[in-house]
């Protein structure tokens, strides 16, 4: 980070910020490799936002000043912080560390880099609790989890390459370094990278931020902000059978049309209406419960009564995710097995990684439409 960096005293919020709009929501105007820019192409995004490219460019964030923004959810932070990151690989010939806080999006991650920069020969890696990586080994890219990162800080610390071999720190959901059991181990290696490696570009991102200005002066970044989210989000509760807004006032009485008639009365019906309303336009659904019990007892439920689940013509698909569980250790979980043909499963930590593996990628392919899930569907 350069000397003469300063403070958060320099916030920035979307629209504050010059660009040149032509050019600077180009993805090729910020010095990508072709391949990484082919790459992106080829996932549909050749431009970026107003914002992102705001983002890109303020003031001193080009030259390696670290950088605090936030945005809503899904409104493309990540796609900032992978052209910040892959830009310093390819230009610096430095390594790069991103912090992710749970092992199943540090997989998802990996995963992603690693096809993305395919055709570039840059080595991505992924570090989480009984990985088979080496923080040891060499690598380009480092996807890892909070304490993951914590060792691979700590080891090129002892090793005194910190400042020689990184350059670029990138810690999604910065909000984290405030939690209460996992939150020091960032402030932590944050504090080391800042006093050890003063030319590793920091770069903090997160949703929800509510002290983002101390952290940012914490940081010496410049801080950018926005409120732009490409798709709409919208809170309802639902009860019985109306649609309430957030206030307490009716949006609108649910739809039972189509469902079972034995059903239409029953305490289940909400749920099964709300899920199909979503369903039947081709949309997939999460439904978070409460408990491992619930979550199996709502799989079963939507398998049994929810409309049009088969045939399908993703029928292939999830006979073929079943016979995967079924060669696992210990063979497929009973309930799965009757759930997922029918484009239905649930996911809590009764689950083994591998059947959690199985029903994650069946709901990325598409042949998996609703998940019934804890919170450990984040973990």
């Amino acid at each position: 980070m350069p000397a003469d960096a300063g403070g958060a005293d320099e916030a920035v919020r979307a629209g504050a910020v010059e660009t040149n709009a032509a050019s600077a929501t180009e993805l090729t105007s910020h010095d990508l490799p072709e391949a990484i820019v082919q790459a992106y192409g080829k996932r549909g995004i050749a431009r970026l936002y107003d914002w992102q490219a705001e983002c890109l460019s303020a003031p001193g964030v080009r030259d390696g000043r670290n950088l605090v923004y936030c945005a809503p959810t899904s409104g493309g932070k990540t796609l900032v912080s992978e052209v910040i990151m892959l830009r310093r690989v390819f230009t610096l010939k430095k390594r790069a560390i991103f912090v992710l806080p749970y092992v199943s999006v540090v997989s998802e991650k990996a995963n992603f880099l690693q096809d993305l920069c395919s055709n570039t020969g840059a080595l991505v890696k992924a570090f989480f609790g009984g990985s088979p990586e080496s923080i040891k080994e060499p690598f380009d890219v480092a996807v890892c989890t909070i304490e993951k990162a914590n060792a691979l800080v700590n080891y090129l610390v002892e090793q005194g390459q910190l400042d020689d071999l990184v350059g670029t720190l990138v810690v999604d959901e910065l909000h984290l370094v405030g939690d209460g059991s996992r939150g020091y181990l960032l402030e932590v290696s944050l504090s080391k990278v800042l006093f050890l490696a003063p030319s590793v570009q920091v770069v903090g991102l997160s949703a929800t931020l509510p002290n983002v200005d101390d952290i940012a002066r914490w940081l010496n970044a410049v801080l950018y902000q926005t409120s732009y989210r490409p798709v709409p989000l919208q809170e309802f509760v639902l009860t019985g059978k109306q649609l309430l807004n957030p206030d307490g006032s009716q949006a609108r009485d649910m739809c039972f049309d189509g469902l079972p008639q034995d059903m239409q009365s029953s305490e289940s019906a909400a749920l099964l209406a709300a899920t199909y309303e979503v369903t039947r336009e081709g949309h997939s659904v999460l439904v978070f419960c409460s408990s491992k019990v619930k979550c199996e007892r709502a799989a079963e439920l939507l398998a049994e009564k929810l409309p049009g689940t088969r045939p399908s013509p993703h029928d292939e698909v999830r006979a073929r995710l079943v016979e995967e569980m079924r060669r696992q250790t210990g063979g497929a979980d009973p309930t799965l097995a009757k759930t997922v043909p029918a484009g239905i499963a649930f996911h809590h930590s009764g689950l083994t990684a591998e059947e959690r593996g199985v029903v994650e990628r069946g709901y990325r392919e598409g042949a998996i439409v609703v998940i019934c899930a804890t919170s450990t569907l984040a973990a």
